[in-house]
């Protein structure tokens, strides 16, 4: 009987069996709690109507989208791959558990909070007539639970693949030469960048002088004081041959090219019926979308995808293999 009792405990200790991993549970729950609080952007349509303006309404708006471009998907990533990455496997089942779990009770927190502001800003008839709106916003739950959870295994997935990635291709012979292109590109991201940060006063000149709402004038600022930052950021990443700036760059170049071409699309064809676009427009589109395209195609160019490091390493019994296949 002990024996048995023996073999059963030891066969329990091969299992660990904890419900949550603290570090996943605080972070998901916390940008799930601000995720709830940003709710707040589908009440406004209705609760701003009367005391704002169209373009003060469309500034508010623009403001709550950077915030959330900011902290979902950027800073979520950079704190839970930093705060929590790290070998996966033996921790997989309490990482599902905490994800879940935070995910629904910090949005729901998080909107609660959301309707308590909105008691305190707007009379009860107001929100009565708009209730069901918060409603609706709670009623994605699941969706929301289930992008933290993809996003969220992604991140830490990453985290932990990366070392072992790094450690395959030996990273630093990759990075020993630095292509031209890069250097150029690297240049105009940074010059791109000063000449947004010029226009930051220009705007806040132009604003006190045309009257412009403080909201408008406000948001203008913020998200051209975003974008001088992301090109800087962007500039010294690609200078340094991080992975990071690599995707970032495919990424917005990527969508450029697409917005530019479908913008030149549109206006080609309303000339078909009768509506002339100006022409420096067009031509102005048509430049940008070969800029991008070229700009993209030299991203995945072999020489520059190996300065970055993105390559997969080949065993020695991968060769043999394909070259044993090809001989029979």
């Amino acid at each position: 009987m002990s024996v048995w009792l023996k073999a059963c405990v030891l066969t329990e200790s091969r299992f660990d069996l904890r419900l949550l991993d603290g570090k996943v549970f605080a972070v998901v729950f916390i940008f799930s709690v601000i995720s709830g609080l940003i709710g707040i952007q589908s009440y406004l349509p209705f609760l701003l109507r009367d005391q704002l303006g169209s373009l003060d309404y469309g500034a508010i708006t623009m403001l709550f989208y950077i915030f959330r471009l900011f902290i979902d998907p950027v800073l979520f990533f950079i704190v839970l791959y930093r705060y929590c990455g790290g070998p996966l496997l033996h921790r997989i089942a309490r990482v599902l558990i905490s994800i879940i779990l935070a995910s629904l009770l910090g949005f729901w927190i998080g909107s609660l909070a959301m309707a308590g502001v909105l008691a305190l800003l707007f009379s009860p008839e107001e929100l009565v007539a708009n209730f069901f709106f918060l409603s609706q916003l709670i009623s994605i739950l699941p969706t929301i639970v289930i992008s933290q959870l993809l996003g969220a295994f992604a991140v830490l997935a990453f985290s932990d693949l990366v070392p072992k990635w790094k450690n395959a291709l030996q990273i630093h012979d990759f990075q020993s030469k630095r292509p031209v292109g890069i250097v150029v590109l690297a240049a105009l991201y940074m010059i791109f960048a000063l000449l947004n940060a010029l226009a930051l006063p220009v705007i806040a000149l132009w604003g006190s002088l045309g009257g412009v709402a403080d909201i408008s004038l406000v948001a203008s600022l913020v998200a051209v004081g975003f974008l001088v930052f992301g090109q800087i950021v962007l500039s010294i990443g690609l200078y340094l041959g991080k992975k990071w700036a690599w995707v970032l760059a495919l990424i917005s170049t990527g969508s450029a090219l697409l917005i530019e071409v479908t913008a030149l699309g549109v206006l080609l064809v309303l000339e078909t019926q009768g509506t002339v676009a100006a022409p420096w427009l067009l031509v102005g589109l048509f430049f940008g979308s070969f800029i991008s395209l070229i700009i993209v195609a030299y991203l995945l160019t072999s020489t520059v995808r190996k300065f970055f490091g993105l390559a997969n390493p080949i065993s020695t019994s991968s060769v043999d293999r394909a070259v044993s296949t090809e001989v029979d």
